[in-house]
């Protein structure tokens, strides 16, 4: 199997001069001249591959497991961007009323059970728990459980946004942080306060946003003060940065 640090590693093509060939040319010769020595070089030739055998089989091994990894990593991708999943019904009236309700985008709502039923009154609890769980297995919503009168908890992850806010709210996340990555470049704020007044979005549609331009940012440049109004009150941007932003806005051009 692939070590996560080995993907980046280039996989070279196997040596067609491996010294260990010269050795077993050395083996067979000494083979040859031993009694009955045709028939050890014939089993030399036949069960022990050369060193280049060997290294192609190696190489071979390689090249499919990389190719194995690059094709999960793309179905992973694949699966973000082009998502395959319908929801309708109390799923769908679900995932709708918690689009509208989140005051921020943040995902910092925490919603338990009673508050969920009166989101979607209109529809059977029975119904309505199953649509939790299901929003649940598609990774939209994280759900806790709790001891207790209160069986569980639930709050938005940042993928319920890039998901389902082009579709409720009218917006779509990703051409969002496209935008908001041109405008960074052009200006050089990073001030998450700043760059929200440019914007002049509602903050429940420009965090979705900056988290997804955060993500484009280098590990440690990225303020971790605690404040209730941004996922990031500011960050650093490096030259790195400005490349990977100007990757994420090609990347939307090119959908």
């Amino acid at each position: 199997m692939t070590d996560e640090g080995d993907k980046k590693k280039p996989i070279l093509v196997p040596s067609k001069d491996h010294p260990g060939d010269r050795l077993r040319a050395v083996a067979t010769g000494i083979a040859g001249l031993a009694p009955g020595g045709g028939l050890v070089t014939a089993l030399i030739d036949d069960l022990v591959p050369t060193g280049e055998e060997r290294a192609r089989a190696d190489w071979e091994t390689s090249i499919s497991e990389r190719t194995n990894v690059h094709g999960v990593t793309l179905d992973e991708h694949d699966a973000q961007l082009n998502p395959k999943e319908t929801i309708d019904g109390v799923v769908a009236a679900l995932a709708a009323a918690l689009a509208l309700a989140c005051p921020d985008g943040l995902g910092h709502e925490v919603y338990e059970p009673d508050e969920i039923y009166t989101l979607v009154r209109d529809m059977p609890q029975s119904e309505v728990e199953d649509a939790v769980w299901e929003l649940d297995a598609l990774g939209l919503i994280s759900v806790t459980h709790l001891m207790g009168p209160i069986a569980w908890r639930l709050r938005l992850e940042p993928v319920f946004y890039e998901q389902l806010d082009h579709q409720v709210m009218g917006w779509a996340t990703a051409q969002d942080a496209a935008q908001l990555a041109q405008i960074i470049l052009d200006t050089d704020e990073t001030r998450a306060e700043a760059l929200h007044e440019n914007t002049g979005w509602s903050k429940r549609r420009f965090n979705p946003a900056f988290r997804m331009v955060l993500e484009e940012i280098g590990e440690g440049r990225i303020s971790r003060e605690v404040q209730p109004d941004y996922v990031a009150r500011y960050f650093a941007l490096m030259q790195e940065d400005r490349v990977r932003l100007k990757r994420m806005i090609r990347s939307h051009q090119s959908q």
